[in-house]
């Protein structure tokens, strides 16, 4: 934490004083916990255990933040149990406001001529165990809850979060975001839904999606496309399925756009008729950049988990399917796993070292 960004302290004080949590717990204060749960999210540390230990290799750098040492595993545990979550709730929204203004989250990586908010929807399954979780059942030995994240692009941070069973829909749930008019959702294959797009449609709210193969339709205007582009088709069209008609009797647009590395082409559908078509297919690949891991971690670049064996290619994306964008194979969680338990039982190993009797202690 950087002094430039670090949180004024006045300002955390008055929210400890808002939520009346002034009193220590077994004198461990609310900023030191504040800490190690920062600790704990940036390090993505998964017990009480690795956070003790991590910030005890870190003594130097807590005394610049006002800790003099680090916290025992039972104090961490009785002040989590016993001080209000909305303190940290409110903090982590006080946190956010200050980074956002001062530009600390980083700008939209991909510069658009246009002001619309432009959001990506997606969810993820994050798998739970059934022993722990009773209430999370998903299937016959399998327990998990799912996350509907629609985020932001601006500073690629979820807008909303929505936790939910894992059996449920995820067209069901994309009715659950409150989304303002003018503003643009990306999104896959999976979210197609006619009464949705006709709801959105008379919003004022746009989508950039891809399209079903099935899809009836009937075409109305052909546009002229851009040369020495990816563009290969520009079409106005209007759906002519029952339930299109019924549903969504708006007119929409119809782009088809081909694919180098596929030697292919996807087909792209969407409401705005005003935006280039070559501004629609940017729209569509920027959401590619972004994913949500099956632990519920955003991955702003799905780059870094190539998928070792696949052969349903994405546009743009070649090593990359798009139902699997940022799910790393099981042969990557288990290196994963293998490097944390190495790196952890180096952290203990350099812990037991500090003290007068060192004590092994076993992850």
């Amino acid at each position: 934490m950087s002094r430039t960004h670090h949180f004024p302290r006045n300002e955390f004080a008055a929210l400890v004083k808002k939520h009346g949590a002034e009193r220590s717990a077994k004198g461990f204060t609310c900023w030191t916990q504040f800490v190690s749960m920062l600790f704990c999210q940036l390090g993505r540390a998964d017990s009480l255990r690795e956070i003790c230990n991590g910030l005890s290799c870190c003594l130097g750098k807590l005394v610049h933040l006002g800790i003099a040492k680090a916290p025992r595993r039972s104090t961490l545990s009785y002040a989590n149990e016993h001080r209000p979550a909305a303190l940290f709730e409110d903090l982590f929204w006080t946190s956010l406001a200050r980074f956002r203004d001062s530009g600390a989250l980083g700008h939209r990586q991909h510069k658009f001529r246009f002001k619309n908010k432009l959001l990506s929807l997606d969810s993820t399954t994050i798998t739970l165990c059934l022993n722990l979780f009773p209430w999370a059942k998903f299937r016959r030995a399998k327990g998990g809850v799912k996350a509907h994240v629609l985020l932001d692009h601006d500073d690629y941070l979820p807008a909303y979060v929505v936790l939910t069973e894992a059996r449920r829909s995820d067209v069901k749930m994309a009715d659950s975001f409150l989304l303002n008019p003018g503003s643009i959702v990306a999104m896959d294959r999976g979210y197609n839904d006619y009464a949705l797009f006709g709801r959105w449609t008379e919003a004022g709210v746009f989508f950039v999606t891809r399209l079903k193969d099935d899809a009836q339709f009937e075409i109305v205007e052909e546009r002229t496309r851009p040369q020495h582009s990816a563009i290969r088709v520009d079409q106005i069209i209007r759906l002519t399925s029952d339930k299109g008609r019924t549903d969504c009797p708006h007119l929409l647009r119809r782009v088809v756009v081909w694919v180098p590395e596929k030697e292919d082409v996807i087909v792209l559908l969407t409401n705005h008729l005003e935006f280039g078509a070559t501004t629609i297919a940017s729209i569509y690949k920027d959401r590619w950049k972004l994913g949500v891991s099956r632990q519920g971690h955003i991955v702003q670049s799905v780059k870094d988990r190539p998928g070792p064996k696949d052969s349903g290619l994405v546009a743009w994306e070649a090593p990359w399917r798009e139902s699997k964008t940022a799910e790393p194979s099981d042969n990557i969680l288990r290196k994963e796993c293998a490097r944390r338990t190495r790196l952890q039982r180096k952290v203990n190993a350099d812990v037991a070292s500090l003290h007068e009797i060192p004590v092994a202690e076993t992850v």
